[in-house]
């Protein structure tokens, strides 16, 4: 496959600034052709003959996109240059072919599996104790603490919380332990990456978006946690507002996730569609997600899951969220908003969106603005848990902060 330039007026237009070369693959393919106009059009692309008669009949039927994914399927490397160009006129209005999601398209087995799955009645073991999973780095621990606090403030019936990280200076674990000797209900259990889980996380190309590495920590919670049949991830910058009980004990009917829908993605922000088409307004937030780890262990998927990272991160703007939603695409089972409320929906327009405080599981800080920053700007909804603020600074728990 071939890279495309436009040829106007008497000029060469580059609309690729930032193409690679790069092996095609199941993993990429659909990313491929939904950015580069090359996988959507004959002209210019090097193909060899006996590709195309192994197609046989099929070869008159199928669309070009279509054609162009059984070619890349049956190829043994399939490669995008990025150097040999194609000129395209776009002349007289003439315009590319528009891309269009494969019907019912997968990138990979999740979907499949869960149908498997669900075709055995499998049922899964919920404990009774809460288990929940908080990835930091230097930054993010040091605004834990108010997270920490809200579940074990919120959550009489406890459990344990596993901190994930790779490295933290001797201070700030220190100072994370003895906040955890403090509860009563919870216990903090410090879970370091090993040096291969370093060097796996240190391949993800992080160009292009603005996460840094220990976001993607989560997609190894299934090999980091081994013990544990299932966790409820929480993004540091959550808050939790009541008992966790009900969103803990969520029937996943199968599902490798429990997640809940982005709607300040899928409603205020086009990415959704321009990602998923028009399966766009199932875009989902992965700061918040109950994870069925004994399913993802028991088919390998986080195996699977790397290696799609790997071949697709630089086409994402969300970083790993944008990867959880291509890769579990209706492998997963939406939850209430109530357990993944972000701030924002607070000031909504559709009162279909709105949530008292009393309904509300789980308050999410998404974006720039961090209530540790400047609290002024948040609505008075939740103006009664602006004291949580003061913990960040104070660093002392008072018998009234919640």
């Amino acid at each position: 496959m071939t890279n495309l330039v436009f040829y106007k007026d008497a000029e060469l237009i580059y609309p690729y600034s930032q193409a690679k070369t790069r092996p095609i693959t199941v993993n990429n393919y659909l990313l491929c052709a939904r950015l580069y106009g090359s996988f959507r059009r004959l002209g210019g692309n090097l193909i060899a003959k006996d590709l195309l008669t192994r197609l046989g009949e099929q070869l008159g039927t199928l669309a070009t996109q279509d054609l162009y994914l059984k070619l890349c399927l049956l190829a043994k490397r399939p490669v995008y240059l990025s150097d040999a160009c194609y000129a395209y006129s776009i002349e007289n209005g003439r315009q590319l072919p528009a891309f269009s999601w494969q019907a019912d398209y997968h990138l990979g087995p999740a979907a499949d599996l869960v149908k498997q799955i669900q075709a055995s009645y499998y049922q899964a073991s919920v404990p009774k104790k809460l288990a929940l999973a908080v990835c930091l780095d230097e930054y993010s621990a040091g605004k834990v603490d108010v997270l920490l606090y809200s579940l074990e403030r919120n959550n009489p019936g406890g459990g344990v919380i596993y901190l994930i990280y790779e490295e933290l200076t001797p201070q700030t674990k220190a100072w994370l332990v003895r906040l955890g000797q403090g509860f009563v209900n919870f216990k903090l259990e410090f879970i370091k990456l090993s040096l291969l889980d370093r060097h796996l996380l240190n391949k993800i190309s992080l160009a292009g978006n603005h996460l840094p590495v220990s976001a993607y920590y989560r997609i190894l919670l299934p090999n980091l946690l081994p013990e544990v049949d299932r966790v409820l991830y929480l993004d540091y910058d959550t808050l939790v507002v009541n008992d966790l009980t009900s969103l803990w004990q969520s029937d996943l009917e199968g599902h490798f996730l429990g997640c809940i829908r982005d709607l300040g993605v899928t409603i205020k922000n086009g990415w959704s569609n321009d990602l998923l088409g028009k399966y766009g307004e199932n875009y989902f937030n992965s700061g918040v997600l109950l994870m069925d780890l004994a399913l993802l262990r028991k088919y390998s998927l986080t195996s699977y899951f790397y290696q799609f990272i790997l071949e697709a991160t630089d086409f994402f703007v969300l970083g790993d969220q944008d990867a959880y939603n291509l890769y579990f695409k209706d492998a997963v089972k939406y939850l209430g908003v109530e357990n993944n409320y972000v701030c924002k929906l607070f000031s909504s327009d559709l009162a279909s969106e709105h949530r008292k405080l009393q309904e509300i599981n789980v308050l999410h800080f998404l974006g720039a603005e961090k209530p540790w920053r400047d609290a002024s700007n948040y609505p008075k909804e939740i103006c009664c848990l602006q004291s949580l603020v003061i913990v960040t600074t104070a660093r002392s728990y008072g018998p009234n902060i919640i």
